[in-house]
């Protein structure tokens, strides 16, 4: 017997596992006119210029929305972008590595708030997939490729599990080597 995983509110709303969805119902013999949930919802074909411009007009607020909170005005009143959102340079990578010798790879958003324009999950990641002096970035050698083959016909592709078996390699460089 299959438990059922659907749960209904007052507005009938079904729940799973606490994400909600509005129950729209099976309408497929009533007429076009009907007033029923089915013939207002935003996918209705008679609906969908209505829809399309609404989720055009939501587009629009987010970029602008994104674009604002990553600028700043200036001394001089001219807006600056904060986030760097990219590659990162090697000043930002000294500034990172000067950081964590100073607070410890703990607190990434004190971290981050020294850094401009930077999260405290990009500075923890940038840490500890490129910067931090354990990784080891030498080639592979003969044992560890094959100790990779082994690991990889038992675990299949769960590249942070088969990482635990190497010191030193991160599971993105363990997966990089293996798609190479």
């Amino acid at each position: 017997m299959i438990p059922n995983l659907f749960e209904k509110d007052l507005r009938g709303n079904e729940s799973i596992n606490g994400s909600r969805r509005l129950v729209e119902a099976n309408n497929f013999g009533s007429s076009p006119n009907s007033h029923s949930n089915f013939s207002h919802s935003r996918n209705h074909p008679h609906n969908k210029s209505i829809s399309v411009l609404e989720s055009e007009d939501e587009h629009e607020k987010e970029r602008e929305e994104n674009e604002n909170s990553f600028k700043r005005r200036g001394k001089n009143g001219i807006k600056t972008k904060v986030c760097s959102r990219g590659h990162w340079r090697p000043t930002e990578d000294a500034k990172l590595k000067e950081l964590v010798a100073q607070f410890g790879p703990q607190n990434w958003n004190l971290i981050a708030h020294h850094l401009l324009g930077r999260s405290g999950k990009s500075c923890r990641l940038r840490w500890f997939n490129q910067l931090d002096p354990r990784i080891n970035k030498r080639a592979f050698t003969e044992e560890e490729e094959f100790k990779l083959l082994t690991a990889h016909r038992a675990y299949g592709n769960k590249w942070a599990l088969i990482s635990r078996l190497f010191l030193g390699r991160t599971d993105n460089a363990v997966k990089n080597h293996w798609h190479v």
